[in-house]
Parts: C-alpha cells; sequence; structure tokens
C-alpha cells in the first residue's frame, strides 16, 4: 500500500511539473507575442522601432530566455536569441527581412511550447 501512494505521488509531482512548466512557456510567450507584435506595429507606422527592440531584447535576455533555459532546449533558446540580437542591425541597415525576423521569433516561441504540450508520440 505504501508503494501505491509512492507511485501516485510521485506520478503527480511529474503532472504538476508539466503543467507548470506549460504555463510558465505559455505566459512568457504571451508576453513576447505583444513585444514582437509592437515592433512590427511600430515599423509599419515609423515610428520609434528603436526604443521598441530595445525593450524586446532586454526582455528576452533578462526575463524570458533565464526563466525558460531550465525548462527548454538551447538549442531553441539560441535560435531565439541570434534571431533578436540581429534586429538592431537589421533596422539600422534597412534591410528588407526585417519583419521576417521579428517573425522568425514568433515561430520560435510557438515551437517551444508545441515541444512542451504533451504528445503520444512522445510516449513511444
Amino acid at each position: 500500500m505504501k508503494r501505491l501512494a509512492v507511485c501516485i505521488a510521485i506520478i503527480a509531482a511529474i503532472v504538476a511539473a508539466g503543467v507548470f512548466s506549460i504555463g510558465l512557456v505559455s505566459s512568457k510567450n504571451e508576453r513576447l507575442y505583444g513585444m514582437v507584435r509592437g515592433v512590427i506595429e511600430t515599423y509599419e507606422a515609423g515610428g520609434d522601432v528603436s526604443g521598441r527592440i530595445n525593450e524586446l531584447t532586454d526582455f528576452f535576455k533578462e526575463d524570458y530566455a533565464p526563466k525558460l533555459a531550465c525548462v527548454v532546449n538551447d538549442g531553441m533558446l539560441a535560435e531565439m536569441a541570434a534571431s533578436a540580437s540581429k534586429l538592431e542591425a537589421m533596422y539600422q541597415s534597412g534591410c528588407d527581412e526585417f519583419t521576417a525576423e521579428c517573425e522568425a521569433l514568433l515561430t520560435g516561441a510557438d515551437r517551444i511550447l508545441r515541444s512542451e504540450l504533451p504528445a503520444a508520440y512522445r510516449v513511444m
């Protein structure tokens, strides 16, 4: 009977950790989505894009990446960090692919969230 209780406790802890990680990634992604969309909208409107990019990169470096590093694959975060670090230089040079790089950040964040969601093919 004690073994059953221990097994149930372990399974409950695993489920709780999974739910926590999904919630953490989801909440951080929502904030990142808003910031990236704000950068794109400001770029299209001709506003202070550099200020928005600085806010986005500060959030990514100080809040997003450090908090998710313990939960997600470092490779995915590294790809997103590369995209985030290119934004200011791309904007300053007038690169045509600026919005595409912003979309790459959104795609990376979505990929991170999908990697955390439970799926049957990951169990087998």
